[in-house]
């Protein structure tokens, strides 16, 4: 057998693996944009097309040695796919939720940024714009009034990991809702992003 090429097909898989894994992949969080999803596109496509020329150099090598060992880079490369797809399902499961709270983001580019906070304690930061998009999921709970994010510094845009529901007026009987960020003392942020939350969803 030829170990040599056998241990080129596994570095050669592990190094592509490596690669989407940085694409996709931070500290509980799944972030992506336009370029980073080209980028992701890109190194897909090529895992796939090694991963079918893996498959045909093993069957290859197995009929001319007779033995299973020729499917060793085969096998790495499944379980590969296994861990890939294992994430996706994690991802989607986290979105099954009904909405518990959403707000949009005011500002000069209202709507731009979205927190979708949902009842099994999962959230979503959505930040979108003409070049792209970023995505983070998340944990939060809530006590009264009070939202504590598991992080902070989430897309450059949330500074605290305490946010605030208050009411405002808008017309003699009526009241709306924004989602401030806070200190630890409970003081309002200056000039940090707040969020008007939508009407019916808390």
């Amino acid at each position: 057998m030829n170990w040599y090429k056998k241990s080129c097909e596994v570095i050669l898989l592990l190094l592509l693996a490596w690669l989407l894994n940085n694409l996709l992949s931070q500290t509980g969080a799944y972030s992506y944009d336009v370029s980073i999803g080209l980028t992701t596109l890109f190194y897909t496509t090529m895992f796939l097309g090694v991963w079918v020329w893996v498959i045909v150099t093993d069957i290859s090598d197995f009929r001319k040695l007779k033995k299973y060992i020729s499917f060793l880079p085969t096998l790495i490369s499944l379980l590969l796919m296994v861990q890939y797809s294992t994430r996706g399902l994690e991802i989607r499961s986290k979105e099954r939720a009904p909405i518990f709270i959403e707000a949009h983001s005011n500002g000069p580019n209202p709507g731009s940024i979205e927190l979708t906070f949902r009842t099994d304690g999962n959230f979503q930061y959505r930040n979108s714009g003409p070049g792209g998009s970023q995505l983070y999921y998340g944990r939060y709970t809530i006590n009264d009034s009070i939202i504590k994010l598991d992080n902070s510094g989430i897309g450059k845009v949330l500074y605290s990991k305490n946010l605030v529901i208050r009411k405002k007026p808008n017309g003699p009987s009526h009241f709306y809702k924004e989602l401030y960020q806070i200190l630890d003392n409970g003081k309002t942020i200056d000039n940090a992003v707040a969020f008007h939350v939508i009407p019916n969803n808390n």
